[in-house]
């Protein structure tokens, strides 16, 4: 149920991911931070910065397949309770 109204992304490592969650009753959610790894075509690990993810790290990947491309996502929490938060949402 969220939208991102902005998004900004610097592709290239220490560049900055800025991304605006909006959900449903309009409550926004700014989360601000920093490409830790890229590597063009294929990953891209992003720290988050602020936000209810604040110091999480998300890493996507994606690889070709026989019948087009497979995505990853991995995300990396720096407490159980982050991580369990996260998945209720």
């Amino acid at each position: 149920g969220m939208t991102n109204p902005e998004a900004v992304v610097e592709p290239r490592v220490g560049g900055r991911h800025y991304v605006l969650m909006r959900d449903p009753t309009g409550k926004e959610y700014p989360c601000d931070g920093a490409i830790l790894e890229f590597v063009p075509d294929r990953r891209i690990t992003l720290g988050q910065g602020g936000g209810p993810f604040d110091g999480a790290t998300v890493t996507i990947t994606v690889e070709p397949d026989a019948v087009g491309t497979r995505l990853g996502v991995l995300w990396r929490h720096p407490t159980a309770e982050m991580r369990e938060a996260h998945l209720a949402m």
